[in-house]
């Protein structure tokens, strides 16, 4: 995921080797650490272990990232199934997630890629709306929900 930090929160200081209010820094860090956890709660990692999760993705024992990932069908199959693919319309703008397919594993979309190429019926024009994800998070102990596309 990507986290948006207003500059004025985290300000470099004059060299760039750290920032202005380190509170803030480490209070960040605190608080993602926390979500970490808790999404390795939610995803089950935490109680297989970290070894046999990437294990299961076709990752080297032992956490080797020396070594490439498995080219064995079943990983690149496991491992695509776990991304979405994401493409934006040449003519409305609109990003459009595509559903999984085999056949879509390590390919690129053209250039030129329109809504009317996508096989989900539901967003298959550019006059269907945009599918948009729920976020939530936990904001002064208040939970917050977005929509994001």
């Amino acid at each position: 995921g990507i986290v948006d930090i207003p500059y004025v929160v985290l300000e470099p200081t004059h060299n760039k080797q750290d920032f202005a209010d380190a509170k803030e820094y480490r209070h960040l860090l605190k608080a993602m650490g926390e979500h970490l956890f808790q999404y390795w709660k939610d995803t089950g990692i935490e109680s297989q272990g970290v070894d046999k999760f990437w294990e299961s993705f076709g990752y080297a024992p032992g956490m080797r990232w020396d070594l490439p990932a498995s080219d064995d069908p079943k990983f690149i199959r496991k491992r695509a199934m776990q991304l979405l693919s994401e493409v934006q319309c040449e003519k409305c703008l609109k990003w459009r997630t595509i559903p999984f397919s085999v056949k879509n594993i390590g390919k690129d979309f053209p250039p030129d890629w329109t809504c009317s190429m996508n096989t989900d019926p539901a967003r298959n024009n550019c006059n269907s709306p945009p599918r948009f994800t729920s976020v939530s998070w936990i904001n002064d102990r208040t939970e917050v929900v977005a929509m994001v596309p």
